[in-house]
């Protein structure tokens, strides 16, 4: 019987490690499993601030039309405020979105001598977006203000 000392299970030990590192396979799946939440996360918040900004644009495109028909005396503000919330996404116009949440004034102040119409449109930031998942601002406000006509 041969005795083992402890150099041998070194060498034994160190040519297992070896063979160990130089040993590739899997390396791509490991690479993989570790970047693909990342790429996730990174793919979903893009989705969420792009439809945010889509969003707060037709929010604003919104509060603009309206202002202007307000400043030509086209409309008054409750038609103004109509003409505002109809220019507004899909999903901040339907039952996501009441009027009780997705707020929109508009003031005409020339009757104190400003001279100025103001169109606001409000919405909560967890409503502009469309799965959520990243920070928001609490609301998002468009405002346009224009010089009466």
């Amino acid at each position: 019987m041969r005795k083992v000392s402890l150099g041998d299970i070194t060498k034994a030990v160190l040519a297992g490690a070896s063979r160990f590192a130089r040993d590739r396979r899997g390396t791509a799946a490991m690479e993989f499993g570790i970047a693909l939440p990342i790429l996730m996360i990174l793919t979903f918040a893009i989705i969420q601030y792009g439809t945010m900004m889509f969003a707060y644009n037709s929010m604003y495109n919104g509060a603009r039309t309206a202002a202007r028909e307000l400043a030509t005396s086209v409309s008054n503000e409750t038609q103004a405020a109509a003409t505002a919330r109809a220019q507004l996404v899909g999903w901040l116009q339907t039952a996501n979105c009441p009027a009780t949440s997705c707020v929109i004034t508009a003031r005409d102040t020339s009757t104190t001598g400003t001279n100025y119409v103001q169109v606001t449109v409000t919405a909560p930031g967890n409503k502009a977006g469309l799965i959520n998942l990243t920070p928001a601002p609490a609301t998002l406000t468009a405002t346009v203000n224009f010089r009466k006509e």
